[in-house]
């Protein structure tokens, strides 16, 4: 079996978010390692999904242990502490991801609600099972492929994968519950929200203000606050902040931008404040997240 995990170079460069049926998903991170001794007990305020390729280990999440065997599938999921150990080593991909409520339909978010109470956190899949080919043909591709359309392969391949992997811990909503609330979906409230939130995208160098932002689309202040917390569930600073970061990610993943370049163009007042609120959130500072997702490949890792 090739190094697999070397895929992971050109996925952080090509597929930072996800797009699967009304809904919109940002990439974090795309990780594999030869042989991975596991991590000290840590939270993300995402999704983890990985996969175990080979060797064998333990995961731990409230105190309960999981045994780890090859085709082990592992959903970690927001605010969960959770830890994994080896004492051999296990050959293993992983990749993170969340949902951008303002971009994706009304049963999308609750469908990530349910997935984040419901699930148990490790299953053991069949070697032959759809998620099983389609990790290995994505991080494969990415590896292999040189076309010009190569950026738009991965993205479909992705776009596969991860309806696979959470139909595997959840299953996804029926086809007629999709087209139930189409109407829903794009209510004047909907595509207001929605213009916002390509706004902010659009604008995010600038010092942005709700109140500014308000009087653009001629709501008030307060309507427009109310809107975005009853479609999305957070607030107008919250949007604002995953926006920057997840540009952040894609500078620091795909150019060499200087980080404090990366701070501005991204709208953080400050260099420090950029390091502060990418580290809070990310779990790794910007360097540190430049040096493991764009330029090097990493064949082992153990934590100290």
């Amino acid at each position: 079996m090739k190094n697999l995990f070397e895929g992971k170079k050109d996925l952080n460069k090509y597929v930072t978010s996800i797009s699967i049926y009304g809904a919109e998903f940002r990439v974090y991170y795309w990780g594999g390692w030869q042989r991975h001794f596991g991590t000290k007990a840590h939270v993300h305020s995402f999704f983890e999904v990985s996969y175990v390729l080979g060797g064998t280990g333990e995961y731990q999440e409230r105190d309960v242990s999981y045994l780890l065997a090859p085709h082990s599938l592992i959903l970690t999921r927001p605010n969960q502490e959770h830890k994994i150990s080896s004492v051999q080593g296990m050959y293993y991909l992983y990749f993170a991801f969340e949902l951008k409520e303002s971009e994706s339909a009304k049963e999308w978010r609750h469908y990530i609600q349910d997935l984040q109470q419901e699930v148990q956190p490790v299953i053991h899949s069949q070697e032959e099972a759809i998620h099983a080919y389609l990790w290995k043909a994505l991080y494969q591709s990415a590896i292999d492929v040189e076309h010009r359309w190569k950026e738009d392969m991965l993205k479909q391949l992705a776009s596969n994968l991860l309806p696979a992997i959470l139909d595997s811990f959840y299953p996804l909503p029926e086809q007629e519950s999709s087209l139930k609330d189409n109407d829903d979906d794009f209510d004047e409230r909907k595509i207001l929200v929605y213009r916002v939130n390509l706004y902010i995208k659009d604008n995010l160098q600038k010092n942005l203000k709700i109140s500014e932002v308000a009087d653009d689309f001629y709501v008030s202040k307060r309507h427009l606050s109310r809107l975005i917390r009853e479609e999305t569930g957070k607030t107008f600073t919250e949007i604002l902040q995953e926006e920057r970061l997840s540009l952040a990610t894609e500078y620091l993943r795909g150019t060499k931008m200087s980080i404090k370049d990366i701070a501005t163009a991204c709208g953080f007042s400050s260099l420090h404040y950029f390091t502060k609120v990418f580290t809070q959130i990310i779990r790794t500072p910007p360097a540190k997240y430049r040096k493991i997702y764009q330029g090097t490949v990493e064949s082992e890792f153990k934590e100290s």
